[in-house]
């Protein structure tokens, strides 16, 4: 669960870099009439705007890493060496 907010997190950072970089005069706008303080998030949607990075890759690679991280979460490593154990020796490459 945490994971999926974390991507959606992702997510709406990089959707707010993408609007503001095709019209950054909107999120210089809003950011110059808010006076609050600026957070590590408005930092880096302002620097994501201000960059040429491919939004749509960072996107996939955020995907990939927490596909990895999902993966990692299912891992058991004494399951993982039995059924290693079990395909060697069905093969009778134990030999």
């Amino acid at each position: 669960a945490s994971l999926h907010a974390a991507a959606a997190s992702v997510a709406a950072v990089a959707s707010a870099a993408q609007a503001a970089k095709e019209s950054p005069s909107n999120l210089l706008q809003s950011t110059a009439q808010s006076n609050a303080p600026h957070t590590k998030p408005q930092k880096l949607v302002t620097w994501l705007a201000e960059s040429e990075i491919n939004i749509e890759d960072i996107i996939n690679c955020t995907q990939e890493i927490i596909s990895i991280y999902e993966v990692w979460e299912q891992y058991n490593e004494k399951t993982c060496k039995e059924q290693i154990a079990r395909f060697v020796k069905a093969r009778g490459l134990d030999k």
